[in-house]
């Protein structure tokens, strides 16, 4: 299944729940890594996002799509 399995391969790692008080948050990671964040109103997300150093990328996922593509324009830099 992994032809890489034995080189330097690092499988995919998905980590959640990820909090604001872990460093996995607020640090960049250099690998297949994804922190999965989940807030409690639009408001936190913007605000963690508007307040972090690193900006290289970014994902959201939700059910409304409307809610959602706010948040394109509240994130232009």
């Amino acid at each position: 299944m992994w032809p890489l399995r034995g080189q330097s391969f690092y499988a995919p790692a998905v980590v959640y729940p990820v909090t604001g008080e872990m460093r996995l948050a607020h640090e960049e990671q250099f690998g297949p890594v994804i922190p999965v964040m989940v807030f409690d109103n639009d408001e936190e997300v913007v605000r963690f996002v508007v307040d972090s150093n690193f900006g290289q990328q970014l994902s959201l996922f939700g059910r409304d799509s409307e809610r959602i593509g706010k948040f394109t324009t509240d994130f232009l830099f």
